[in-house]
């Protein structure tokens, strides 16, 4: 349904990327200023001369200006993984990032998409540190040509000669390297480009984050030519939509982070019905298909996200129990009852989910919870802006009265959540997984509500 994605929630979930990215790259300064004595990123390496930025604002994204050295129609970027299959009948395949026009030069261009659609990898390349069963690969047309690219070393032969340095950051990125959005980390040279990156991870004892030269070949060849530590080794609130009637059940955890993925994973679980429930109360009151689509499509990601923090409970040894939802009837709510709910949990609940998300996926120290949260954000986030269409459309629908009522109850939902975020959170989960402590959840919540809630 993802083509059916109405282009007003689109544009709500842009600008909700770029606040909640703006705001947690803030953290980042703060925390750094904060910590007084302990390098920042790159400190101990000379970035005078890198005026290049591989990063499309506040975000790496993956095939942005990626030039493949034989020219192509289209080609995208895949990740093969269970980890993002909805329901047994849908591939496993997540297209992650993909440039150009499918086909575009094909003699029959139907005969040239359906083995678009048709072709798949069993094998590729890992990202390092990853403790899920995923591997990535490329797809490609080309005329009448539809293949794949499905290895390291036939992806620098696939964008050789390597142009620009996004190509070259592409090539790194594959191998692990991340880049600080915030500054120029790219430049130029006689045998192709340099860039800046960061590696690794802390979490338990001998891990570290490096930050790094790296040498990019014209032919594509990765070379790391130097290495600096700049951080040794020694995730609050779970929060999101909830279905009426949802009583949370809590789960058997031997460790904190163990009962935070549980409740998580449970919390998940409840949000699928919740999106259902959305998403028939849309139809039955004559809300655009669009938003209807978009509602169910939220309810099998929630589905997937339900899966995903499962199984990273069980691997902290905890036992998830499915979600109690009383009362639930199936009866069709008023739009009042619908605005609500969706003020309280969508506009209110699921948009500080997505930001805490977003934090989440920068701070979270194991690298597979770092990687389930960037799912888990960009979904969220998606959620969070279809909330605010939602609202969009059903305001204007209801009386003055009403419009104040949902308003208030707003108003409370700020308040009560201002409150759970006060609960203390286990250091590790707030290291391991990159939940914000107190102080930092009151300071992301400041800046949210002063943006959408004032």
């Amino acid at each position: 349904m993802r083509g059916l994605q109405n282009p007003n929630v689109m544009s709500s979930y842009r600008r909700l990327r770029h606040l909640f990215q703006g705001i947690t790259s803030l953290t980042v300064a703060s925390a750094a200023a904060a910590c007084g004595g302990g390098a920042e990123p790159g400190a101990a390496i000379d970035r005078s001369a890198y005026t290049l930025n591989v990063c499309d604002g506040d975000a790496y994204a993956p095939l942005a200006a990626v030039t493949p050295g034989r020219p192509t129609d289209y080609f995208d970027y895949r990740i093969d993984s269970d980890e993002f299959s909805s329901t047994p009948a849908q591939t496993s395949v997540r297209v992650d990032a993909s440039e150009g026009v499918a086909c575009k030069t094909a003699t029959l261009e139907s005969d040239c998409k359906s083995k678009l659609t048709a072709v798949a990898s069993t094998v590729g390349w890992t990202e390092p540190y990853t403790t899920f069963h995923e591997f990535r690969y490329l797809a490609y047309t080309r005329g009448d040509s539809v293949d794949t690219v499905t290895s390291l070393d036939a992806l620098s032969t696939f964008l050789a000669p390597i142009e620009n340095a996004k190509d070259a950051a592409f090539l790194a990125s594959q191998r692990g390297h991340r880049f600080n959005c915030a500054e120029p980390q790219a430049r130029a040279t006689a045998l192709g480009f340099e860039l800046i990156t960061e590696t690794g991870y802390t979490c338990g004892a001998g891990t570290h984050t490096d930050a790094n030269v790296v040498s990019v070949s014209s032919a594509g060849v990765v070379t790391i030519t130097k290495t600096v530590r700049i951080a040794d080794g020694d995730p609050k609130c779970a929060v999101g939509r909830r279905p009426n009637g949802f009583e949370l059940v809590g789960c058997d955890a031997p460790s904190p982070l163990g009962a935070y993925f549980g409740t998580v994973a449970e919390l998940e679980a409840a949000s699928v019905y919740a999106f259902e429930d959305l998403a028939r109360d849309l139809a039955t009151h004559g809300a655009p298909e669009l938003l209807v689509a978009n509602a169910r499509d939220a309810a099998w990601d929630e589905v997937r996200h339900a899966r995903m923090t499962m199984k990273l409970a069980q691997r902290f040894g905890a036992t998830v129990r499915a979600p109690v939802i009383e009362g639930a009837n199936g009866d069709s709510r008023s739009l009042f009852d619908i605005a609500v709910e969706n003020a309280t949990e969508g506009c209110v609940r699921e948009t500080f989910g997505a930001l805490q998300a977003t934090y989440q996926a920068q701070h979270a120290m194991d690298p597979a919870i770092a990687r389930t949260m960037r799912v888990i954000a960009e979904d969220e986030t998606r959620h969070a802006a279809l909330a605010w269409d939602v609202a969009a459309w059903i305001m204007p629908r209801l009386t003055g009265d009403e419009r104040a009522r949902v308003d208030a109850a707003r108003g409370d939902a700020v308040a009560r959540l201002e409150a759970d975020l006060t609960t203390p959170i286990d250091a590790d989960v707030s290291r391991t997984a990159g939940v914000p402590a107190d102080a930092q959840s009151a300071w992301l919540l400041g800046q949210v509500r002063e943006v959408l809630w004032s």
